[in-house]
């Protein structure tokens, strides 16, 4: 597959935090390269890693108010989900491409930022973002993503961890990718 450079310029991030006295304060600015996993022409940013926030509690570095960076802190599972808390992402797609099935115990929420993006289900039909600011609510079910367009596309992905999903049955529904 013959393709474009990735369009998309690199993406930035400001953390705030809390100073001594309870002030607020940007705790640090940068940008955040993107990354390619290996064999697959998809690009990724991991924007942010929260062990603590689906446990309802505040987040580590607010507790902690350090400048621990967890850019680089890989999800607990399947590289994608954080146990008991939360990722915020963004995934980059060129024309053509497109990411393997997958299921995770985890309530998603998938924000369409440029392009059109194609979202299949096991009942092998499809939708469509193609509406910047379309949003697709993931609930544990099984999935892909497929960039059927013959531009870039871009999404902003937020992971909050889960219980796993269920059968009608109660039968739990395993994670894989």
């Amino acid at each position: 597959m013959c393709m474009s450079p990735n369009p998309f310029p690199q993406a930035s991030r400001i953390v705030t935090s809390h100073n001594e006295d309870g002030r607020s304060v940007v705790l640090f600015s940068e940008p955040v390269p993107t990354r390619q996993p290996t064999g697959r022409p998809s690009y990724s940013a991991r924007l942010w890693v929260d062990a603590a926030a689906a446990q309802g509690a505040q987040s580590e570095l607010c507790v902690e108010n350090s400048p621990q960076d967890s850019k680089d802190v890989v999800p607990s599972r399947l590289g994608l989900v954080q146990n008991g808390g939360s990722v915020l992402m963004t995934l980059e797609m060129p024309p053509g491409a497109a990411g393997p099935m997958h299921r995770t115990s985890s309530l998603d929420y998938a924000i369409l930022i440029s392009g059109s993006l194609t979202l299949l289900l096991d009942d092998e039909k499809t939708e469509t973002l193609s509406v910047p600011g379309s949003v697709v609510v993931q609930r544990g079910t099984r999935h892909k993503w497929e960039n059927r367009s013959e531009d870039w596309v871009k999404v902003v992905l937020v992971l909050i961890d889960a219980a796993p999903a269920c059968k009608p049955d109660g039968e739990e529904l395993e994670e894989y990718i």
